[in-house]
């Protein structure tokens, strides 16, 4: 009856827009994440960090670890 939420490990994550390797995701809304700015990037709004590449502008998916920590 509720989402999955991952708090530790390496997830999936639904992603929208480019993001490199060894990025930090934020949340982009309506359960994506995007690459955030360095503006923006904080320890309350890091999703996680990408294992992978990902070039196109649309909607994917790519691995990322994910940490409480």
């Amino acid at each position: 009856t509720h989402p999955p939420v991952a708090l530790v490990g390496r997830v999936p994550v639904r992603v929208v827009g480019p993001v490199k390797k060894g990025e930090r995701l934020v949340s982009a809304g309506n359960g994506l994440a995007r690459a955030g700015k360095l503006a923006e990037l904080t320890a309350f709004n890091t999703i996680g960090r990408s294992l992978v590449n990902k070039t196109d502008d649309g909607e994917g998916i790519v691995e990322a670890a994910v940490s409480i920590k």
